[in-house]
């Protein structure tokens, strides 16, 4: 599918467990002061960015906590409505299965092959229990294809020409 208009990916703020350098996945660590100081500064920065081009906005987040946090704190430098969000589980990160909540370092000791594995074939590669980057793309490429049809049905094809659509992750 070609997009017609922009899309703007939105990463979430640093967590404490992005400090201990521990694997996320589907599990979820809060945002640190940095982080949320972080999702502010890019809620200011899109605020600048769509001022430029007013138009239709289409917010989607994925549905873990450490995301929607951050979209709340953007949101609120963008003047949105909390309720503007609408989740969609297909932008949930990486699931890393039986790693989740494990550091690097714990995974080498445990799994000394794994980190080796996983260079080799880094879209291909699985964490027991996981999924792989493979597997994530295309969970998360449904979410541009289906977004014209199940968000804007209700739009004259001009106007979904002219949405944006801004995803937080």
């Amino acid at each position: 599918m070609k997009l017609t208009a922009p899309l703007y990916l939105l990463r979430h703020g640093e967590t404490a467990w992005n400090l201990e350098r521990r694997m996320q996945g589907s599990r979820d660590s809060d945002l640190t002061a940095r982080g949320r100081a972080q999702a502010a500064a890019m809620g200011r920065a899109l605020a600048s960015e769509l001022a430029r081009e007013p138009g239709p906005t289409v917010f989607l987040r994925s549905p873990l906590g450490r995301t929607c946090e951050t979209a709340l704190i953007v949101g609120h430098e963008l003047g949105l409505d909390p309720t503007g969000w609408r989740d969609e589980p297909r932008l949930a990160e990486l699931r890393y299965g039986d790693w989740e909540g494990s550091t690097w370092a714990e995974i080498e000791v445990d799994h000394p092959d794994a980190m080796a594995r996983w260079r080799a074939d880094p879209e291909g590669f699985c964490p027991p229990g996981g999924e792989s980057h493979f597997d994530l793309r295309r969970r998360s490429a449904g979410v541009t294809s289906a977004a014209p049809s199940s968000t804007w049905e209700s739009d004259s094809p001009s106007r979904r020409r002219n949405r944006r659509l801004m995803a937080s992750v």
